[in-house]
């Protein structure tokens, strides 16, 4: 079948938008295309809802909700790199030998 030249298996999907309309589709459908998804949205009860639905998938979701800068959403998702590591200090700096301070 020709869907399984597109198959996301082992991979993950970041999704903002995807409380409702065309993100939500895209959400699942990364999902059923075998992506698991971090998804994003300004409501937490439309992240709640679409997560089951990637679960009822067979993936996993991660809702992640905006923490607000004064009238505007900031969003944050958590990185796995351990401090100092290569790439920490953004394009083209060079590996820190300690964690950044903050």
């Amino acid at each position: 079948m020709i869907l399984d030249h597109f198959r996301l298996d082992g991979r993950v999907a970041i999704v903002t938008g995807a409380g409702q309309g065309i993100g939500r589709g895209i959400a699942i459908g990364l999902a059923e295309a075998g992506a698991d998804v971090v998804i994003g949205a300004r409501t937490a009860a439309d992240l709640e809802e679409v997560a089951a639905q990637v679960r009822g998938t067979g993936r996993r979701s991660r809702p992640s909700s905006p923490r607000w800068c004064g009238s505007t959403p900031c969003w944050s998702v958590a990185s796995r790199r351990r401090p100092g590591a290569a790439g920490d200090g953004g394009p083209g700096a060079p590996a820190a030998s300690e964690p950044p301070s903050r």
